[in-house]
């Protein structure tokens, strides 16, 4: 008996030993399976961002104090900006997949519609992002290249001039 029971007492350790060696290889496995599951899953890692950051840079060399209305859809003045002659301003953008200009958010009322430029508060330009003239069509921006825009992240400087200040109508 002592042989049977030596044998059962053998029988049962390694039995032991094997579900101890199984739990653990199911247990590292299902962790394999989390981590993978939680990476695939993130922006971070296997996954193409499609956002684009955008930095526009507005210089005043107009000889002329300016003022910039910017307005939402909705017809309300979302932002103000005051340059004097040879300032400028760095505005950061985000969008996607592409960086709208005056696009502070990507929400109706975030997002600039139509920009009035004051010269000294005498004589205006009107941008439109629907006309898409002046500020809102790339194309027009000092150093734009469509090479530059199809970038995730690139900066472009739009210059204020005299003859913008020549182009400007008595504001109403």
């Amino acid at each position: 008996m002592t042989f049977l029971f030596g044998l059962v007492v053998s029988k049962t350790n390694t039995i032991t030993q094997q579900n101890n060696t199984s739990m653990r290889s199911l247990i590292i496995g299902i962790s394999f399976v989390f981590c993978f599951l939680f990476w695939s899953c993130s922006d971070e890692w296997g996954q193409i961002s499609y956002r684009t950051s955008a930095t526009l840079v507005y210089k005043n060399k107009s000889k002329q104090p300016i003022k910039m209305l910017i307005y939402n859809t909705l017809g309300n003045a979302i932002r103000t900006i005051r340059l004097q002659d040879s300032d400028s301003i760095q505005i950061e953008l985000e969008g996607s997949p592409v960086v709208q200009a005056w696009g502070f958010r990507q929400s109706v009322e975030e997002t600039g519609d139509s920009v009035v430029i004051y010269f000294d508060e005498e004589k205006c330009l009107s941008h439109t992002f629907r006309n898409n003239t002046g500020t809102f069509d790339f194309r027009n921006y000092d150093n734009y290249t469509p090479e530059l825009v199809q970038q995730r992240k690139f900066t472009l400087y739009y210059t204020f001039t005299e003859e913008h200040y020549a182009q400007a109508q008595p504001c109403e």
